[in-house]
């Protein structure tokens, strides 16, 4: 942003405005005691897998999508590391959805960007010149999405909307073609071959039963364009994904198929040719492959840095949809011991997820010191996994074995005090004298087997540390399974009250009546304003004094994977003044509201004498943001600064900013926003000046020499 000087003083309130930054500097170790690579990425659960040079330093990266939540990961390949890199996420377009495949479709040696589209199947061409990604859409006349010649001249290319096109070039002619399934649900594959040029793409659907084939039911197929039998009948039930891999290096492309209600992939080798394959078998592929849940997609790259392409398998669901899904080993890969064009899988190894915290789906943390010993311990509620015959839940914790200054985390345990053997799920925890006995407790809601969501504890016996009583106890409040609870001082009373976020978006006080044991009372049914609203749909809680201003500070994670702080919020009758553009991209220099996952739940971990926060979200990983550091919050270049030149000032909080001459005269002063901006000063001598910055309670003053 550039902006003229203000000749004029404005005043601002003084508010704690927030600047943080992804940290990933805090070791934790796994199971085995090792030390993960990416504990702090956030997990995954139903990604797709690319490869793009997205910093432009002739290595390719790994570009994921997670379908769940709609989030592109961007991990930079580094000394044949994959290093998490979160600031280049901002560079992909915000409506990226259902799926992402990058191809170069114009040959210009940059990959491209076909992605989903209510209406269909949008591209995206890469434009890129600096030293991060840039996209401009294609447009087919006056459509934002790909068209097709069909019975009845130009259409769009209908999807369902949990399918998965394959991207290709069918016929060998050097252009990228389209398969998709029938949108009517036939069961059958359409073909949309490119007539025009590899720059200009034209495509026409030249069949709606490519290569003969109907699906059935889950593992029936009919061949040879005969219908499905008695056993079976063409649908499309749920997501079909498709692409095309030569396995057999012939020069003919053949085809892996999955679909939404199926745990298997199937292959299909091609007997024909490219432009009219014939197929009659169908085998499950690869051989060895193990089922983790329904609908297996696989994506072909090569990830073990041997120059071979690989074969990556991760899941295509949007949701869970079954008990036996294991998300926290969602994403496998089968190293090619053979070659890019004849491929030799070995048995799979999981990929990424075993070097993050990553417990499946819906990671709530929280902080308790349950040894005693003077620092958190990282405590981790989940939603749960199948487990003799039951889906339930634990809590898995991992001790700190560091100090409150430099912090270490260690695994001990996925289901503290056996806590599964509740047969309880869908459990989000926290620590609170909740029967203000003086004992902190631990308090969490949780679903029984019925589908009912309460909430509970179990009394702490223990005044330092944490001895855990026998029983469990249920209190009489029951929310619907996504609501969330926390647990908080909202008045002076010393019991602890409720605040919930609703289903409709809403935000409940509930004061506590009780006296020993929690009795609570609605209060309101729009805390701070926060009434109904389908854009924030149980929206997660947490406060804390997160700037160390001796104030309570309310944070909302919300449906979308953004985060919202309201500093001292007792000093407001509504949300208006929350923060969302609070993290730090270093590549930009600006402050962003950023996609961490969501749902999300929030806790707040110190580090020496400031507080970090820890978010946990939908697919069960951690992500920590930490204050940005003392020294970094201003800054201004170029120095020395040529008069004509504009000044460029960094900042991580907004403020006020006045020109001093080498006098002491103010000769102007304006108003500084956070990030970084541009600024023309006025007309004025060489000389030494200074420029004094005043904002969220601090003053800085930095030399600036102009020539």
């Amino acid at each position: 942003m550039r902006f003229c000087l203000l000749f004029i003083f404005i005043s601002t309130q003084a508010v704690g405005q927030y600047a943080y930054e992804a940290d990933f500097s805090i070791p934790v170790q796994n199971r085995e005691g090792e030390t993960m690579l990416l504990p702090w990425v956030g997990g995954l659960n139903s990604v797709q897998v690319n490869t793009l040079d997205v910093d432009h330093d002739g290595t390719e990266d790994l570009v994921l999508f997670e379908r769940s939540n709609n989030k592109v990961l961007v991990f930079l390949v580094k000394n044949k590391q994959y290093q998490y890199a979160p600031d280049f996420e901002a560079y992909f377009p915000v409506d990226i959805n259902n799926f992402l495949i990058l191809h170069d479709y114009d040959g210009d040696g940059l990959k491209d960007i076909f992605t989903g589209n209510p209406l269909g199947i949008k591209l995206y061409r890469n434009v890129s010149q600096g030293d991060f990604p840039n996209w401009q859409p294609v447009l087919f006349g006056n459509s934002s999405v790909i068209l097709t010649t069909g019975f009845s001249g130009k259409v769009n290319i209908q999807l369902q909307a949990d399918d998965v096109p394959a991207i290709a070039d069918v016929d060998s002619d050097g252009d990228l073609d389209i398969l998709c399934m029938n949108f009517s649900g036939n069961g059958k594959i359409e073909y949309h071959k490119n007539t025009g040029t590899a720059s200009a793409p034209d495509y026409v659907r030249i069949t709606q039963n490519w290569g003969g084939i109907t699906e059935c039911s889950c593992g029936v197929f009919a061949f040879n364009n005969n219908s499905c039998n008695s056993a079976g009948r063409g649908q499309h039930a749920g997501g079909k994904f498709l692409m095309l891999l030569d396995v057999n290096a012939d020069q003919k492309k053949d085809l892996i198929f999955s679909e939404s209600t199926c745990d298997k992939l199937y292959l299909f080798i091609n007997e024909g040719n490219n432009e009219n394959p014939i197929f009659s078998t169908a085998s499950i592929f690869p051989q060895g492959l193990l089922g983790n849940g329904v609908y297996p997609v696989a994506f072909y790259e090569d990830l073990t840095f041997d120059g071979i392409k690989d074969l990556a398998i991760s899941s295509g669901v949007f949701s869970r949809s079954d008990d036996t899904t294991d998300f926290s080993q969602s994403l496998r890969v089968f190293k090619n011991n053979g070659t890019t064009s004849l491929p030799t899988f070995t048995s799979a190894e999981m990929f990424l997820q075993n070097e993050m915290i990553d417990v499946g789906e819906n990671a709530v943390p929280t902080f308790f010191d349950y040894d005693g010993d003077g620092d958190d311990d990282l405590f981790v509620g989940k939603l749960g996994s199948l487990q003799n015959g039951l889906f339930s839940a634990g809590i898995t914790l991992y001790k700190n074995t560091g100090t409150n200054s430099n912090p270490a985390f260690e695994y001990v345990s996925d289901d503290f005090n056996n806590l599964s053997s509740y047969n309880l799920y869908n459990l989000k925890p926290q620590f609170i004298d909740v029967n203000t006995d003086g004992s902190v407790d631990l308090v969490f809601t949780a679903t029984n087997q019925s589908g009912q969501t309460s909430l509970y504890y179990i009394a702490n016996t223990n005044n330092r540390g944490l001895t855990l009583a026998n029983q469990l106890s249920e209190t009489n409040l029951s929310v619907f399974f996504n609501e969330n609870v926390h647990l908080t001082h909202i008045n002076t009373d010393g019991r602890p009250d409720l605040l919930i976020g609703k289903a409709n978006g809403a935000v409940e006080y509930w004061r506590n009546t009780g006296n020993g044991q929690p009795a609570w009372q609605l209060e309101s049914n729009a805390f701070l304003g926060l009434t109904q609203s389908f854009l924030r749909q149980n929206p997660s809680i947490f406060i804390g004094d997160l700037n160390q201003d001796n104030q309570s500070d309310l944070v909302l994670g919300l449906q979308d994977g953004s985060i919202s702080i309201l500093s001292n919020y007792k000093a407001y009758n509504n949300f208006d003044n929350a923060q969302q553009d609070i993290v730090r991209n270093t590549i930009s220099r600006q402050f962003e509201s950023r996609n961490f996952g969501g749902p999300l739940w929030l806790s707040q971990l110190r580090i020496g004498s400031k507080f970090s926060l820890l978010l946990g979200n939908s697919v069960g990983g951690l992500q920590l943001l930490s204050p940005i550091k003392e020294g970094t919050n201003f800054s201004i270049f170029p120095n020395p600064l040529e008069k004509a030149q504009v000044l460029k000032i960094e900042s991580t909080t907004g403020g006020m900013a006045s020109l001093i001459n080498a006098t002491g005269q103010t000769i102007s002063t304006w108003l500084v926003l956070k990030g970084n901006s541009e600024y023309l000063l006025p007309n004025m001598q060489a000389g030494v000046y200074l420029l004094r910055f005043s904002g969220n309670g601090i003053i800085i003053t930095r030399r600036l020499v102009v020539y």
